[in-house]
């Protein structure tokens, strides 16, 4: 008995001796510390002198006087620091996941993506002069300004429910005013008092009837009837009044104000708008063939039946109204 004594006492000693060392040791080999290159440890990551360096330098570090007492250095720090607990707050609560988080997330790295495998092509092309030169001979006609004509004019509205000979009193009141017109200073082409008293249009009477300018140019529209404005056209020299018109609305007296014919544009004036022009279409077809490329390389296969049968989230549009559908921004990512 005694002997087993003799034994367990010692072995007890070991023991304790053992549990106490083991308990000090710290078992997570595998946890970060400050070592060489290593800043600062937070929790299981860590901030290295590369990583401070790099946001030195994203946070004005290259301008004079900055970062250049160790206050500074705290604040940026410790600025870091809280951005990697927050970080690990916010992964912990999987914000990292959010829609949108995942949407700011992609466009950032598809605009790095195009930064260093698009950007610098698109900023190697180039567009000489020949080739503006050559651009603005083939489309010379484009460029010049077309003739237009500034009118002048005095309405006399009508409904249909007016009998003939109220009509007849209108249209001779137009032609009494034409004829007082003929006598108006040479000076002054447009209808002067005359609009403001005889007009039934509030935009134009106070200012002599001038109705602004108009564009030789078919695809042209105007708030005048058709035959009002191609009357402007058709007078010769400024000062001239056409007949009286009759259009749906009423009696119209057009009288033309100044008239200027086309004008040539020559390459000088507009050399850079075309470089610039040509520039921004060579970019444009880059980037098509980039992308084409792309997606030449990649599988992919389009479920029509299910995209069509997705519904939309919200309701049709009014009156027919054709609603333009989302445009997506550059690469595909929605925005």
């Amino acid at each position: 008995m005694k002997k087993q004594l003799i034994w367990i006492f010692p072995l007890m000693f070991i023991s304790g001796t053992a549990g106490w060392y083991l308990a000090g040791v710290d078992w997570q080999s595998e946890s970060p510390e400050i070592k060489a290159g290593v800043l600062a440890v937070v929790n299981d990551g860590v901030i290295t002198e590369d990583d401070f360096i790099t946001q030195m330098k994203l946070r004005g570090g290259q301008s004079a006087g900055q970062y250049q007492d160790m206050k500074q250095k705290q604040v940026l720090l410790r600025f870091l620091i809280n951005q990697k607990l927050l970080m690990n707050e916010a992964l912990a609560q999987g914000i990292d996941q959010d829609p949108l988080v995942q949407k700011i997330y992609r466009q950032t790295v598809v605009d790095k993506f195009l930064e260093t495998s698009l950007n610098k092509h698109l900023a190697n092309i180039k567009v000489s002069s020949a080739e503006a030169k050559d651009y603005f001979e083939q489309n010379k006609k484009k460029y010049n300004r077309p003739a237009r004509r500034r009118g002048a004019m005095i309405f006399k509205k009508f409904s249909s429910a007016l009998s003939q000979e109220d009509k007849q009193a209108l249209k001779d009141e137009l032609l009494a005013v034409k004829n007082e017109a003929a006598g108006l200073p040479a000076h002054q082409t447009h209808f002067g008092d005359l609009a403001r008293v005889h007009s039934d249009d509030r935009s134009t009477m106070y200012q002599g009837g001038v109705m602004g300018w108009l564009i030789e140019n078919p695809n042209r529209a105007y708030k005048w009837p058709e035959e009002v404005t191609r009357a402007v056209f058709n007078l010769s020299e400024n000062g001239d009044i056409s007949d009286v018109i009759e259009t749906e609305k009423g009696y119209f007296l057009v009288r033309l104000v100044a008239a200027e014919n086309i004008q040539e544009t020559h390459y000088e004036q507009i050399a850079d708008g075309i470089k610039q022009k040509l520039l921004t279409d060579k970019q444009t077809a880059a980037k098509k063939a980039f992308l084409a490329n792309i997606e030449n390389n990649a599988r992919i296969e389009i479920n029509e039946a299910l995209l069509m049968a997705i519904q939309p989230l919200n309701s049709a549009p009014k009156n027919n109204d054709k609603q333009p559908p989302a445009m997506p921004v550059q690469a595909g990512v929605q925005p």
